[in-house]
């Protein structure tokens, strides 16, 4: 595998990590929203 096949390997688990942190502090940030009312 070359060093850019690994460094795009690299990025796609990085996103993928990124992606799934975002997803979890929108839910709870409706969450908590939803809680101060």
């Amino acid at each position: 595998m070359s060093d850019a096949q690994a460094e795009i390997r690299r990025l796609q688990k990085e996103l993928k990590r990124t992606t799934e942190e975002r997803d979890l502090l929108k839910k709870a940030a409706a969450y908590f929203a939803k809680q101060s009312d």
